[in-house]
């Protein structure tokens, strides 16, 4: 069980890399090299947040701020929320979804999103306990695209 008092929340910095990579190695196997996860942790716009107790890794949370096209502002996408099974439905999301959400407000952000599947019960659960509100009542799809993929006009 995990005592929310031992536990710490931080964003890393730009000198915490191999923390980075020590924290996105529980969940993904593969991992960006240093040079990489540098630059990730430079950008001011990239928000890292880890959950430790002691020198443990409990969990990781990752967002990336967005610049608005339609008016000036800035909104801010949660990518991705881990913890580790052990720890899990003992507030650790929580404390890094809250983390993610006080650094938004300090930034000045004036929307923070997450797209996930209906059918994820538990961060469903996670979102709507920090205050979240869902849209829509379908099920999420994502497409990924290679950057070089020209489009052709045959469908």
């Amino acid at each position: 069980m995990t005592d929310p008092r031992d536990l710490e929340v931080r964003r890393l910095g730009p000198d915490e890399a191999s923390l980075l990579a020590e924290a996105e190695r529980l969940f993904h196997p593969a991992v960006a090299g240093a040079e990489a996860l540098d630059r990730f942790l430079a950008d001011p716009s990239r928000h890292y947040v880890v959950a430790l107790r002691g020198a443990r890794v409990l969990g990781r949370a990752f967002a990336y701020e967005l610049p608005r096209v339609k008016r000036d502002a800035t909104e801010l996408l949660l990518y991705e929320v881990d913890v580790v099974e052990e720890a899990r439905r003992q507030g650790v999301g929580t404390a890094l979804v809250r983390a993610l959400l006080r650094i938004a407000a300090a930034r000045g952000v004036d929307e923070v999103w997450v797209p996930t599947n209906a059918s994820n019960r538990a961060a469903c659960a996670l979102y709507l306990r920090c205050g979240g509100t869902p849209s829509g009542g379908d099920d999420v799809v994502h497409f990924s695209l290679r950057p070089t993929q020209t489009p052709t006009a045959e469908a």
